[in-house]
């Protein structure tokens, strides 16, 4: 199965906008592309969640696959999986295994799968396992996500040191939504971060084929 694991510095950093300008390229490149949210949290009933905007996305590549197809686990508490279970039945956790035969089915339909995760990259979903877990286990290339606002760069520093800590590859770009604050708070510093590293940072917005091609490189 060739996929990425769509991850984030923290939660509401647009993991799914950036599954979807993702997977907008690789299809217009002749690569056929998929999207599944395997897990998600914040089920009220008000809002449409990020699974059901995935879905209408894939209809528009295979008018076959449907909700149940992409998205396996669903809590209405807005929490993590570990905290949200706890508000529901013991049926409803996850099982690893379970999500892996049900993407290895889906992978069958496409040439390349985007995952996304719930929340960020440390994200508990149960007693022993987190998310970063959940895409080594699944053997995703792993692509982060970072917001552009202040703070950013501490938050990213961090998940960059933890990953090169643990030898884990991974793929990382910068959601910018407000270019002149990051152009001022910044930038000066990941230019200069990107001198050190041998795998730049991207900006998600303007480097799409780099990050295509770094993301297959890992796959």
């Amino acid at each position: 199965m060739k996929s990425f694991f769509i991850t984030a510095t923290n939660t509401d950093v647009g993991k799914t906008y950036s599954a979807h300008l993702l997977a907008d390229h690789m299809n217009s490149q002749g690569i056929k592309t998929i999207i599944a949210k395997p897990i998600e949290t914040g089920e009220d009933g008000n809002t449409i969640l990020d699974c059901e905007k995935h879905h209408q996305y894939n209809l528009k590549i295979d008018k076959t696959l449907h909700m149940q197809d992409i998205n396996f686990y669903r809590y209405k508490l807005p929490a993590s999986p570990f905290v949200a279970s706890k508000h529901e039945s013991l049926d409803k956790k996850v099982d690893f295994n379970f999500i892996g035969k049900k993407l290895s089915l889906l992978s069958s339909k496409c040439d390349v799968l985007l995952i996304e995760g719930a929340g960020g990259l440390m994200v508990p979903i149960d007693e022993q396992y987190n998310m970063l877990d959940l895409a080594i286990f699944l053997k995703s290339s792993l692509f982060l996500i970072s917001a552009d606002k202040l703070g950013m760069i501490n938050n990213l520093l961090l998940n960059i040191e933890y990953l090169k800590s643990r030898k884990i590859p991974c793929t990382y770009a910068i959601n910018l939504i407000d270019e002149k604050t990051y152009n001022a708070i910044s930038k000066p510093y990941i230019e200069y971060l990107n001198t050190k590293l041998s795998n730049p940072i991207h900006i998600l917005q303007k480097d799409m084929p780099k990050i295509t091609s770094n993301l297959l490189s890992f796959s």
